[in-house]
């Protein structure tokens, strides 16, 4: 065994330690000062990491490290993928727990949505069944939502590589719901787990479902940054498809995608609660850095300034915007405006009245910024100033223009008042 970085507060051993969700959780074991020894077959490339060997279809005892506080169990044959060997799953988790109860270990076992004595796997129905064992040892079991973010891996490896080789998608219908986590946030609730001594079974994912197709939209313009085309594709023919791939040994295991139907929904508030965890928005988690809030500023300076200059600004201009939002409002929430409105910033102006009328509008505020942007910008003299006279016909012509227009907009605000303040407030209203 090959000795870890000396530890703060003693050394958590992990199985699955160089796997997707494993490579997070070494990062944030370390970052809370947790020395890591991995339990795997290979030595990890992982600067600072132990080593003892390990393998899911072993027998016999297992050594624990010294200096071991806590086990986390993320080890899976994921090569097997939903066609698992149930049998070898559940005696190598057997193991690891008669390893824990043996050491007066915590333990956390990571689970899967799909776990069901009758889930539609192999993957889902092993998951169950070490779940009982599980139960019986006041251990802690970790329920996670789809996981997504980082570099992709596992079932997100596979969408990402769908969703980046295929200009055409399919919608499924009926779509299934899914709830996501970042793979990161969800490393996080693993490690809170553990130095809270958690026991039962902790659902990890937002708490609000949305449809697989969604998710893969966002997936295709903020991770794979590419505009792609989806068609309705009934779900009934993937049930078909799905056993006929699945005789070919390099063909996609659709069994993982089918088994997103088989997914109930789970309620993560609470558990959420208990363990002090706040999952970032999916848009930020699928920026490639995990944190999309610069690119959901620049989108609403592109908006704001496009609405005032009648053109698209110059990405300079974006970033002293930005620059300037941030040195005013520092971690405000950027205004996530309806794409309606990112493709035709005009239609703010039906806004502005209804925010004039409000005491605190973020919307006014942003504007008043954006305003003074680009009034100081070459582009703001053109829009703003002319640089030659103009001529008593000309100017009468402008200022009925003028008149016109503002005429028609309080007109169309009058008439437009309720939802025109009702679409306002869902502006207003900070992510979450």
């Amino acid at each position: 065994m090959t000795d870890p970085s000396p530890p703060q507060k003693g050394v958590i051993a992990i199985t699955g330690a160089t796997g997707y969700i494993g490579r997070s959780t070494v990062r944030a074991a370390r970052s809370s000062g947790y020395g890591v020894v991995a339990l795997s077959r290979r030595q990890p490339n992982l600067t600072g990491v132990g080593f003892q060997h390990y393998d899911l279809k072993d027998e016999g005892e297992i050594d624990i490290p010294a200096g071991c506080v806590a086990i986390l169990h993320l080890a899976a044959d994921t090569q097997a993928g939903t066609r698992t060997d149930v049998a070898s799953e559940v005696n190598a988790a057997t193991r690891i727990i008669r390893a824990a109860q043996q050491n007066n270990l915590p333990l956390v076992f990571v689970s899967s949505q799909t776990a069901s004595p009758d889930a539609a796997t192999d993957y889902g129905r092993a998951k169950w069944q070490v779940e009982q064992i599980m139960q019986q040892t006041a251990g802690c079991i970790i329920r996670p939502g789809l996981v997504y973010g980082g570099t992709p891996r596992g079932l997100f490896g596979q969408l990402y590589s769908f969703v980046k080789s295929l200009p055409v998608l399919p919608s499924f219908l009926p779509a299934p719901m899914v709830q996501p986590i970042h793979v990161d946030d969800l490393a996080s609730g693993l490690i809170q787990a553990v130095e809270r001594r958690s026991a039962g079974i902790i659902n990890l994912a937002q708490d609000a479902s949305i449809t697989f197709t969604q998710f893969l939209r966002i997936l295709a313009r903020d991770y794979v940054r590419a505009g792609r085309i989806f068609v309705p594709f009934p779900a009934f023919l993937l049930s078909l498809i799905t056993p006929v791939a699945a005789v070919f040994p390099r063909a996609p295991d659709l069994g993982r995608i089918q088994s997103l139907y088989a997914m109930g929904e789970m309620r993560t508030s609470v558990d959420l609660e208990r363990l002090g965890l706040r999952l970032r928005p999916l848009e930020d988690g699928m920026h490639r850095s995990g944190n999309g809030q610069l690119r959901r500023q620049l989108r609403e300076a592109r908006v704001l300034l496009t609405y005032i200059l009648r053109q698209s600004p110059p990405a300079s201009l974006l970033r002293r915007y930005v620059n300037a939002v941030t040195a005013l409002y520092g971690a405000d929430a950027p205004i996530a405006f309806p794409s309606i409105i990112e493709q035709f910033p005009v239609l703010i102006a039906a806004l502005e009245g209804a925010a004039a009328k409000q005491k605190a509008s973020r919307l006014r505020s942003r504007l008043s910024c954006a305003v003074l942007i680009a009034e100081a910008s070459p582009l703001g003299s053109k829009r703003f100033m002319r640089d030659r006279p103009v001529g008593p016909v000309m100017a009468l012509f402008a200022i009925g223009a003028a008149v016109a227009k503002d005429s028609l907009m309080r007109i169309g605000s009058l008439i437009l008042a309720r939802p025109l303040t009702i679409v306002l407030k869902a502006l207003e209203r900070p992510a979450q």
